[in-house]
């Protein structure tokens, strides 16, 4: 099957893991350079949250909820 990858190179200082909930719904992002990815789509709203604190883990400090 096809798989589509995308990659973003950034600078941890500069990266932000953004994470908007709405209720028991979240969204994970990940911004940099006025870029934005979106992550986890197809993960369950508890999965986007753990994966945005295995991020956050990474980036250090650098981390912005919304």
């Amino acid at each position: 099957t096809a798989r589509r990858e995308t990659r973003l190179v950034a600078n941890d200082a500069w990266a932000r893991i953004l994470v908007e909930e709405r209720g028991a719904r979240c969204t994970v992002a990940l911004r940099y350079a006025g870029r934005t990815v979106f992550l986890g789509r197809l993960l369950t709203d508890e999965g986007r949250r753990r994966l945005a604190e295995a991020i956050r883990g990474h980036l250090g400090a650098t981390c912005k909820s919304v």
